[in-house]
């Protein structure tokens, strides 16, 4: 019973997940689930956090592709405002905000 419970758990909380990535050869895809939003820019320490449009993958889920050869720091902006989804790292930038942090093979 207890084995049956974290696979739900487990699910549930992969399942629910607003932000994720998958790697293809030498591309970091990343994902951003969000309802009732119309558009999606990404910002990252690759390149002096230029902004970037993401693509439309779907209604809810917006994509953005970058190299993976790297770690860098991240953030969105949604609809013109900042957004910093979950992530499982973050680091605090020299402006006193939070940004999300990609390291490979983590």
């Amino acid at each position: 019973m207890r084995r049956w419970f974290y696979f739900l758990l487990f699910f549930v909380l992969v399942g629910c997940a607003s932000h994720y990535h998958e790697i293809s050869g030498e591309n970091l895809y990343l994902y951003l689930k969000l309802e009732d939003v119309s558009r999606v820019g990404f910002a990252s320490s690759l390149d002096g956090f230029k902004v970037h449009e993401a693509k439309q993958a779907d209604l809810k889920t917006w994509e953005i592709s970058v190299p993976a050869v790297q770690g860098f720091g991240y953030f969105y902006f949604v609809d013109g405002k900042i957004y910093i989804p979950d992530c499982r790292m973050r680091e605090y930038d020299d402006f006193g905000m939070q940004n999300c942090l990609y390291e490979p093979g983590l």
